[in-house]
């Protein structure tokens, strides 16, 4: 009976190292995503990212697009416009780069992607968008740019900063204008979960460009493909 006693008690202290184990080494990954993913300051140095971006580097139609991109955010971050800010619902400050339009038929709120800027995610779009009587206004995303914040929310808080934007627009030409929402990436994210939201009638319709379904999908993928973390691992220890 002693013995066996002490062969459950061993097996459960093997047990308890397990468990201890597993949720050390959960809670170390998910320190790291959520450094490399919310924080704005990104991690130096993440090899497996950088690797990413080396697969890019020497393509002839890849650097020609790149050049073509640098000049357009070049041109839209040198181009006059109206600097403006707002109070985030949870205090922090959010930067807006308003363009005019003279006789402007409708309104677009521009939200960016995830590490990156207002100039380099709507330069190629902008001069299409002034050409046809449109307002803009570039957001810079909360934790990022211009705009407060020490972290970033993939949208679950964005959305309610894209919500002021449209408020404030609203303050500025009126309820009759319509508005469009516009995103990429994180962006695209953001403005889909503002349209869970109650918005006012002029928000006439979205474009949303590859945007990620959730934060768990993208957390997930980039832990996988880019990180090689064992995401697995991560969750079932903090389910």
């Amino acid at each position: 009976m002693k013995k066996n006693v002490k062969r459950v008690l061993i097996g459960s202290g093997i047990v308890a190292a397990g468990v201890a184990g597993i949720t050390a080494v959960s809670h170390a990954i998910t320190k790291f995503m959520m450094k490399v993913a919310l924080d704005r300051e990104a991690p130096k140095n993440i090899k497996h990212m950088d690797k990413a971006k080396e697969h890019l580097v020497g393509a002839p139609e890849v650097e020609s697009f790149v050049n073509e991109l640098l000049k357009a955010k070049n041109k839209l971050e040198t181009s006059d416009c109206e600097v403006v800010e707002i109070t985030s619902h949870d205090g922090e400050k959010l930067v807006g780069h308003w363009f005019a339009c003279e006789n402007a038929k409708r309104t677009i709120v521009a939200m960016h992607g995830w590490r990156t800027s207002w100039a380099s995610d709507f330069g190629l779009i902008a001069d299409f968008w002034h050409e046809n009587n449109c307002n803009v206004l570039y957001a810079e995303q909360r934790g990022q740019g211009e705009s407060g914040g020490d972290y970033m929310g993939f949208g679950l808080l964005e959305r309610y900063d894209c919500l002021g934007w449209i408020d404030w627009v609203n303050e500025r030409c009126g309820i009759e204008q319509p508005i469009y929402l516009g995103g990429v990436s994180m962006g695209a994210t953001t403005v889909l979960m503002t349209a869970g939201l109650e918005l006012p009638k002029n928000v006439c319709g979205i474009v949303a460009d590859c945007g990620f379904t959730s934060p768990d999908a993208i957390w997930r993928h980039v832990a996988e493909n880019n990180l090689h973390l064992k995401y697995g691992i991560r969750s079932a220890a903090a389910n």
